[in-house]
């Protein structure tokens, strides 16, 4: 349990999660897991299709976890959290889009809408939707990405597309948060669908700090579920090595000022308080 607060901010309650190391096990046991890989539309489209399957078949709810990354995420968290599309509720046939035989594929066909969750991508817009956010953002351009997923990808999926929600692992989870911090009684928090497996993670990776060199040698994982955020254990047990971009100007043999060490890693937040300033206070963890 740790307290604490962002900047502009008042100070949250919430669990945290020690992770030590690469063997440490603190979810349920998982038996079979779906991994989605990354490849922006291709992917989201090849990826809806292997659910679509999965549907068919009836394999989903055999599934302990899913795990993505990059377009297999922009389809698999509508996958896990749409519950409701242009205002109405959605079963897994509409966000997949109905069992097809190959053989039937005429282009009559083909032309139908797709599932659901491939319904932003096909409009042709992302390239209008890009531009006018690149204008709207001048000066802010770290903002411009989650707006154009916002009306590009997930416009009609209700809270979905709302910058504002926070995410929870169900209601249960959402009604502990609120009684421990009032101030979030009218926010609005997403959680996965009852027919979805239980644990979801969505994968990234942490680069270096802003002018620094990212390289091979100092990525980071980065893992985001709906019950909680962060970077499981320490990299190679060490702290994390940093160089300076060129833009430093000096020579990296002499000057300490091209090196900096971080603690990166070691555990997890609940979602709803990622983001803020280390804990005021903590037990556990």
């Amino acid at each position: 349990m740790g307290c604490s607060s962002s900047k502009d901010g008042p100070t949250v309650v919430a669990n945290v999660k020690a992770v030590h190391n690469p063997d440490s096990t603190w979810h349920a046991p998982v038996a079979r897991a779906l991994c989605a890989s990354g490849g922006g539309s291709r992917a989201l489209s090849y990826t809806m299709g292997v659910y679509r399957g999965l549907n068919e078949l009836n394999l989903i709810p055999k599934l302990d976890a899913i795990s993505s990354v990059s377009g297999g995420t922009w389809c698999s968290s509508i996958f896990m959290f749409a519950k409701s599309y242009k205002g109405n509720a959605v079963t897994t046939v509409d966000l997949v889009g109905a069992d097809t035989t190959p053989q039937l594929l005429t282009m009559s066909e083909l032309s139908k809408a797709p599932g659901a969750i491939a319904s932003g991508i096909v409009q042709g817009d992302a390239d209008k939707i890009l531009a006018e956010l690149g204008l709207e953002f001048v000066g802010r351009e770290y903002e411009v990405w989650p707006h154009v997923m916002s009306r590009w990808l997930l416009r009609d999926f209700d809270s979905l597309k709302e910058l504002t929600s926070y995410m929870a692992l169900d209601d249960e989870a959402v009604s502990r948060i609120k009684a421990a911090n009032p101030q979030l009684e009218k926010k609005t928090f997403v959680t996965p669908r009852s027919d979805r497996p239980k644990m979801y993670i969505m994968c990234a990776t942490v680069l270096a700090p802003l002018n620094y060199l990212a390289t091979s040698s100092n990525a980071v994982s980065f893992q985001q579920m709906p019950d909680y955020i962060g970077s499981p254990f320490y990299p190679n047990d060490q702290q994390v090595k940093y160089q300076k971009a060129a833009l430093c100007g000096c020579d990296e043999n002499l000057y300490k000022c091209c090196k900096t060490t971080r603690t990166v890693g070691g555990g997890f937040v609940e979602s709803f308080a990622f983001g803020g300033e280390a804990p005021q206070k903590q037990s556990g963890g």
